[in-house]
């Protein structure tokens, strides 16, 4: 996995701001890795700050649900694409 820093996703940005209108793939999947990257350390970091919350079985209920929702929408994003 490639990680990202968060100066290299402001430098897309301007440069997309700014530029002729032309985004390359390597724009976009790194942006989109960035996505990635942060919903993994966001969640790692709500865990980390919160663990006796984080094994409540009401809260893993929650969560699970709000996984499947992610997962389902990558699933849909992949299939749709081939």
């Amino acid at each position: 996995m490639t990680k990202v820093s968060r100066k290299q996703i402001m430098e897309i940005y301007n440069s997309m701001l700014n530029s002729d209108g032309i985004t390359t793939e390597g724009d976009v999947v790194l942006d989109m890795q960035d996505a990635v990257d942060t919903l993994i350390f966001r969640w790692n970091k709500c865990l980390e700050l919160n663990p006796g919350i984080a094994k409540e079985k009401t809260f893993l209920t929650r969560i699970s649900q709000i996984a499947k929702e992610g997962i389902h929408y990558l699933q849909d994003f992949m299939e749709a694409r081939k």
